[in-house]
């Protein structure tokens, strides 16, 4: 029996604003609070010229992007080592003059045979950590850098 899958999303450039887009280290805004405070995978993309050459990316999941996970990687308290880690490599990126954006992955629906999952389906963590697994694998085998171990 063979089983289809189907991935049918895009990732969407955090805003500061309105207009704005946001870049490590800038402080989490009102705006970010009020349209961020979801279920996400997202990732951070560094990169020196344009978001497209997708130069070093870290894909991740959280149960509230922002603020709560978005927090963590801006202050990181001493028992958060992920979050720490990423934090210390952003300000050496950020310090050599690179760019570190931040994306959200929306996307229409995920079908696993006749299994759909949609964008709701992200408030169950096992969901999170599917789409991000399979994310990280995807971008492996496109030869990307990841900053995930």
């Amino acid at each position: 029996m063979k089983t289809a899958l189907s991935l049918i999303g895009e990732w969407q450039i955090l805003l500061c604003d309105e207009k704005e887009e946001y870049f490590f280290p800038h402080p989490i805004t009102n705006y970010m609070k009020l349209n961020y405070k979801y279920p996400a995978i997202y990732r951070w993309n560094v990169y020196s010229n344009s978001i497209r050459d997708e130069s070093l990316l870290y894909i991740g999941e959280a149960q509230s992007l922002c603020p709560d996970r978005l927090k963590n990687y801006l202050k990181p308290g001493p028992s958060q080592k992920t979050s720490r880690r990423i934090h210390d490599m952003f300000n050496e990126f950020s310090s050599q003059g690179m760019k570190i954006q931040m994306e959200v992955f929306d996307f229409e629906r995920i079908t696993i045979d006749e299994v759909a999952l949609v964008q709701k389906d992200l408030s169950q963590k096992h969901v999170r950590l599917l789409i991000e697994q399979l994310l990280v694998t995807i971008y492996r085998r496109k030869g990307v850098t990841l900053l995930n171990l």
